[in-house]
């Protein structure tokens, strides 16, 4: 089954660069990588937490064959999860990528979290194949996430696309693209974000598994004052011209930005006839600004495009 998503590549080059690396003295660590066999933790000896460790990659090598028997088993992993994390007083990054978890179990692990937690991402791989699927994503619980993390640098809530691997008994590898999220669990989203906008910290903000607003990525934009990387899901009824020139002169000090298409009726139409939706370097020049180097734009995960901007014109890459 195809299991990845673009947000996963940060875990991936770790445990690459680690499995690449020859073994050092335990006193020397700065970074591990530990493959479970089993659901259960295992227990640290006290010199791991003392010897300079700031870096714990932990990964699953349950045999295949094995793991649906395990997941019959009855676990108390959601409470050791939370007293894991409130032991862990440092502790300041944090990736849940695919952690599926019954309703109230993130706030109490956010809640854990210590106060100095500075980059924060939540990914999820999307599912073809359950019609269910987005129901069994916590996205209620975000928002208050955000709440009681008001010191985060960077924080990402992205639905990612799964990899199309060409086999036909692969239904995930199949089929392209996402869902996203609208109505009151994204409007309470926002709601958040800009509400402590302009106190925030936050350099960079991936909100795509939501579907909000063109007034609604302005707002953020203007009340969160230090973002310079932004990543969105849109709902747009023509094309882009309607959310770019929209952002016009408030973009303020953005450098990157990417915009992941929710297509109406229109825009949909637009697509058939003339294979884009109107994204070009003269519309790309009505965002204000000297800091927007780059902007990738796709519709709900396919159909991508990605434009630079270099020596001040705006170039499609290929």
């Amino acid at each position: 089954m195809a299991t990845t998503a673009p947000s996963n590549q940060y875990l991936a080059t770790q445990a690459t660069t680690l499995s690449n690396q020859k073994p050092v003295p335990a006193s020397q660590a700065r970074t591990a990588q530990i493959p479970l066999q089993s659901f259960n933790l295992p227990t640290f000896p006290p010199e791991a937490f003392t010897a300079g460790l700031t870096s714990l990659i932990l990964t699953s090598d349950i045999k295949l064959d094995e793991y649906q028997g395990l997941l019959e088993k009855a676990f108390s992993s959601n409470s050791d999860a939370i007293v894991f994390i409130k032991n862990q007083a440092d502790l300041q990054e944090i990736h849940l990528l695919d952690v599926f978890m019954p309703p109230g179990v993130l706030t109490k692990l956010s809640g854990g979290f210590a106060g100095g937690l500075k980059f924060l991402e939540i990914s999820y791989t999307f599912r073809h194949s359950d019609p269910h699927f987005l129901n069994t994503v916590p996205m209620k619980e975000f928002a208050g996430v955000l709440a009681k993390n008001k010191g985060l640098v960077a924080a990402s809530f992205v639905m990612g696309s799964p990899d199309v691997t060409g086999d036909e008994d692969d239904k995930e590898g199949t089929e392209e693209g996402v869902r996203v999220v609208g109505g009151d669990v994204a409007k309470n989203f926002v709601e958040e974000v800009v509400k402590n906008g302009e106190g925030r910290e936050l350099v960079m903000l991936d909100a795509s598994v939501f579907e909000i607003s063109k007034v609604d990525v302005v707002e953020i934009l203007g009340r969160c004052g230090k973002l310079r990387i932004g990543s969105f899901s849109v709902g747009l009824e023509e094309g882009w011209e309607e959310l770019f020139e929209g952002i016009g002169e408030k973009a303020g000090g953005l450098e990157s930005l990417e915009i992941v298409g929710v297509p109406g009726e229109k825009m949909v139409e637009r697509l058939k006839e003339k294979g884009d939706a109107g994204l070009s370097a003269e519309l790309l020049k009505k965002i204000g600004g000297d800091s927007l180097k780059n902007v990738k734009v796709s519709i709900l995960r396919t159909k991508g495009e990605h434009w630079v901007k270099e020596g001040g014109a705006w170039k499609k890459q290929t």
